[in-house]
């Protein structure tokens, strides 16, 4: 084994044990916890409800922790999901999955999401085990990839999208033609959706969140900066990571200034960064200046993603706790 390959190991262990022995970290670990059985410390209401929208896989977690009556199971067993299947697919795409998983960790909306938005997230990770065998051309274990990754969550629904996105880039007009007629559409298309009502309504709803306003632009920026440099990278998955990355834009276009919507769908598209930075950061002369531009940058923003807390409740990531101090 190569010390690449221990090292890359070596962090995916961390993040597993950092996930996994967490404790009230993440806008919804309350709910969880106390639907896995635990003390409801936070006095959670409208308990039926929510283990109602949790989906078939979820229930199942849920119901095997109050069996086991541990709480702490059903966070162990969906970090284990969410870190071991985004670590497969790295190693399996990414030419430097190291440099994939330190992207997913650092980038604020990508792994340190997954502790409040936990059935997504595994749903997330399990679409990206999907993409191994597309890239593998075995679709039919994709298709039941996904529909699995669906039991827990049915945004992922929306990963089959990637299979009809094409592998060469448009021109530069095309780009800005379609991003024109996305926002000039925009509100047709929010009330066609709309119109599905149920679950789906409730993620538009502008009751729930903030809207994603400044997410898409920041998803914007990513899109434009790797566009940038598209010439540098002579390989056709980077062409077709930067249409995914694309497509992942006009969702946050459509659905910004919404509910929680705004972020739920584009996340799988924009997480297609995390295997575009490396295929950058192969034809880079100066790899050791791209490390530090690389690791400053993602460092600066998990700062400000954990110190600058702009809501009058809490931040749910500081302080960070465990489990060895719960309740004490």
């Amino acid at each position: 084994m190569t010390g690449k390959k221990r090292f890359y190991i070596l962090g995916c262990i961390i993040l597993l044990v950092f996930s996994a022995i967490r404790f009230d970290v993440g806008w919804d670990y309350p709910m969880y916890f106390t639907l896995a059985g635990g003390k409801n410390y936070e006095a959670y209401a409208m308990l039926d409800f929510h283990y109602e929208r949790m989906g078939f896989a979820i229930e199942k977690l849920l119901d095997f922790s109050n069996y086991m009556h541990n709480p702490y199971v059903f966070f162990i067993i969906t970090s284990s999901i969410i870190v071991l299947c985004l670590a497969y697919a790295f190693f399996k795409i990414s030419p430097r999955p190291e440099l994939s998983l330190l992207c997913c960790f650092a980038y604020p909306h990508f792994f340190l999401d997954s502790y409040s938005t936990i059935r997504q997230w595994c749903a997330i990770a399990i679409c990206f085990v999907a993409l191994t065998f597309l890239f593998d051309k075995r679709k039919v274990w994709y298709v039941v990839s996904v529909l699995t990754a669906s039991l827990f969550h049915p945004s992922a629904f929306i990963f089959f999208l990637i299979n009809l996105i094409p592998h060469k880039l448009f021109s530069r007009k095309m780009y800005v033609g379609i991003i024109i007629a996305v926002m000039s559409y925009k509100y047709i298309l929010i009330d066609y959706m709309l119109g599905f009502g149920g679950k789906f309504a409730y993620y538009i709803s502008n009751k729930v969140g903030d809207g994603g306003a400044k997410i898409s632009l920041m998803f914007l920026f990513f899109f434009i900066a790797l566009f940038m440099i598209r010439k540098k990278v002579k390989s056709e998955n980077f062409s077709y990571f930067l249409n995914i990355i694309f497509v992942g834009v006009l969702m946050s276009i459509i659905f910004s200034g919404l509910g929680h919507i705004a972020f739920r769908l584009p996340i799988y598209m924009m997480m297609f960064v995390c295997f575009a930075v490396p295929l950058f950061y192969s034809v880079v002369k100066n790899k050791i200046g791209f490390y530090w531009i690389f690791c400053l940058s993602h460092i600066l923003m998990l700062v400000i993603n954990l110190v600058v807390n702009d809501t009058p409740i809490k931040n749910p990531y500081v302080p960070y706790k465990t489990v060895f101090e719960a309740f004490q």
